[in-house]
């Protein structure tokens, strides 16, 4: 699934890609279909060459195929103008030396809705930089979009991080760049600097309204239900076009441009899938600045549209139990699903429904557990054995000609889940009522043929009955264990008796990969 990155004299492969068709989007890498198995470290662990040296083997025995690290803009650019690459540059060589990928995280001017990350120089600098206000005069930890020195600074430096890696990273080591962590503001709805004044009393720009009323046949949206309600305003303030939720959209709209510029200037020296991502709405009833208000959360995404063409996704960072919901929110025809951060413990069981609804990949946070030790804990070793499912998986997937229909198993609050096959109808009986993360049952079923299916996962049992005729019996044909040998899945164990007594096959023990072959009578 990851070949490691060709030698020196190798001829350039293409550059990774985000590649669409009506019916879904993929990322391709050296000119194949990718699937991140990631993992993101610790905020600081990439600034640390001696803690990096001992983690990668780590890595690698996690059967990771990316690692998601910070690139902070206070170390690049330690003075104005100053770049110092030796952070970078320790990045991209252990991620080849181990035959990993890099999605490179931006840490400009957001990091948690703050702005730590940003040089000294641009720190100290009140007057030439300038902060998010709460209230007329009370200064915070943010920078202001609205400034443009700070945008001007942001924009220069990221785009010599794009142009220093268009000169040193020639076979794709980066694959993927976040621009910016967790965008918004804290502690109001929106900035109330005298800059962001003046912009707010310019009211919503038409580009806005343009976009929305292309897109006023779609779907209902929390923005276009907002826009209908105030009578499709073509102008006007942004309570009179947006009503209450003026506000959070006028922060939305201004992040989303500022955004989009850094982004822009960074791909003019350099084509490559880039994102944002967003610290979501923890509580139904959160106002906007409980939570980074403006950052691109499901509610705004479609004035990031508008503002930000050069992202091509919007991406959740999930540590809330209702995983599959906020993945539909976030999933849609104009924006791929990928899941930059999310629960370390919980990652094993969610990347399989990452993979069986179409996403592109998921990375649990924190996953060189600096607070814990000894290393590897039992969380890694349980989310190696996934990502090793999937990466064994991952080929037959891609056969060409080979019809592969995938369905998520994932216990998300009930006890069972029904799966419709072509003709089969298959129970999902979860193994423990009220689970911890690493009972949680999870796992894929991948649909072959009529009466063949490949399943992965565990904390669950399958039975299987006839969908079309109910006076006909579903059992079980064969059933084979798989391992991955040589590069090919291959029967380990013939499965039988007391192994599928009561037409039941569980998924609690053993190896995680079986093919399942049925018949009726």
């Amino acid at each position: 699934m990851n070949p490691p990155p060709p030698g020196e004299h190798a001829p350039h492969p293409p550059r990774p890609r985000l590649c669409h068709t009506a019916q879904r989007t993929w990322l391709e890498v050296d000119g194949k279909p990718f699937f991140i198995l990631g993992g993101e470290l610790y905020n600081s662990t990439s600034s640390d060459p001696a803690n990096l040296d001992r983690l990668w083997p780590l890595l690698r025995e996690m059967q990771l195929n990316t690692v998601l690290a910070a690139v902070s803009w206070e170390l690049i650019e330690p003075m104005e103008g100053a770049f110092d690459w030796s952070s970078v540059d320790t990045l991209l060589d252990g991620a080849r030396r181990h035959g990993l990928r890099l999605v490179l995280l931006w840490f400009g001017t957001w990091k948690n809705g703050q702005s730590t990350y940003a040089p000294a120089w641009v720190k100290s600098d009140l007057q030439r930089f300038g902060r998010v206000q709460t209230m007329p005069g009370v200064n915070s930890r943010t920078l202001s979009p609205f400034s443009s020195q700070t945008l001007e600074s942001d924009r220069t430096a990221f785009a010599a991080l794009m142009e220093h890696l268009g000169q040193v990273d020639a076979h794709n080591t980066v694959i993927m760049v976040q621009v910016q962590n967790e965008c918004g503001i804290f502690g109001a709805a929106r900035d109330h600097s005298q800059l962001a004044e003046d912009a707010y009393a310019m009211g919503v720009p038409a580009k806005l309204t343009d976009w929305l009323a292309s897109c006023q046949a779609s779907a209902s949206t929390p923005v276009l239900d907002a826009w209908r309600a105030h009578g499709w305003r073509s102008g006007g303030s942004w309570a009179e076009a947006f009503g209450d939720c003026g506000d959070e959209f006028f922060m939305a709209w201004h992040i989303g441009v500022y955004v989009n510029a850094v982004a822009a200037a960074g791909r003019a020296h350099l084509e490559l899938p880039m994102f944002t991502n967003c610290w979501l709405v923890q509580h139904e009833l959160d106002r906007p600045g409980a939570y980074p208000s403006g950052g691109p959360v499901s509610r705004v995404m479609d004035i990031w549209k508008a503002a930000a063409p050069s992202l091509q996704m919007l991406c959740p960072d999930i540590y809330l139990p209702d995983f599959a919901r906020v993945c539909g929110e976030f999933q849609r025809n104009d924006n791929p699903l990928f899941v930059p951060e999310s629960s370390p413990q919980r990652g094993w069981a969610e990347v399989f429904h990452v993979l069986a609804i179409g996403g592109i990949g998921l990375s649990p946070y924190n996953i060189d557990a600096v607070h814990d030790a000894p290393l590897p804990t039992d969380w890694q070793r349980q989310l190696g054995e996934s990502y090793a499912a999937i990466a064994a998986l991952w080929p037959v997937m891609q056969q060409p000609g080979r019809r592969c229909r995938l369905h998520s198993i994932l216990q998300d609050g009930l006890a069972t889940q029904l799966i419709d096959l072509e003709d089969h109808r298959v129970l999902v009986r979860f193994t423990h009522a009220q689970p911890s993360d690493a009972q949680r049952g999870a796992g894929i079923m991948i649909e072959q043929s009529a009466d063949e299916v490949l399943v992965a996962g565990r904390g669950f049992s399958l039975a299987f009955g006839s969908r079309h005729q109910p006076d006909q019996t579903t059992d079980f044909l064969s059933i084979d264990e798989l391992e991955l040998r040589d590069g090919h899945l291959v029967a380990a164990r013939r499965l039988n008796g007391d192994d599928t007594w009561g037409h039941v096959i569980h998924f609690n023990h053993g190896r995680m990969i079986r093919r399942i072959k049925l018949y009726t009578y």
